[in-house]
């Protein structure tokens, strides 16, 4: 089996919208999430009472940043996790051209 097929990610959408969440800049992603929520809660409000209430979105929004923060955290965390991973793979094979190449020039002297 070819190495290049069993390196290629199974579920490539998730990791495009990873891709894209993490390149993201985490304040932005914030905002448009308080946004979002903020609007979200004032319309189950008016839904749900009838009317939209200054409580429900400054819980709404206290919610939403907290949920954004951990989300965050998370998304950097595991962008981290995958870089190293990355560079892992890189350094293992940097050394293993650099034992390769050793090996060929001692059968050589």
């Amino acid at each position: 089996m070819n190495s290049e097929n069993s390196e290629r990610p199974v579920f490539a959408p998730g990791i495009r919208v990873f891709q894209m969440l993490t390149s993201m800049n985490p304040w932005h992603f914030l905002w448009i999430s308080i946004v979002l929520s903020e609007v979200l809660t004032a319309l189950m409000s008016l839904l749900l009472k009838g009317s939209v209430r200054y409580d429900y979105l400054l819980t709404g929004g206290v919610v939403s940043l907290i949920v954004a923060g951990v989300v965050i955290f998370l998304l950097k965390a595991m962008m981290q996790v995958r870089l190293d991973n990355i560079n892992l793979r890189e350094e293992v094979q940097f050394q293993s051209l650099l034992m390769e190449n050793n090996a060929r020039s001692a059968l050589r002297a």
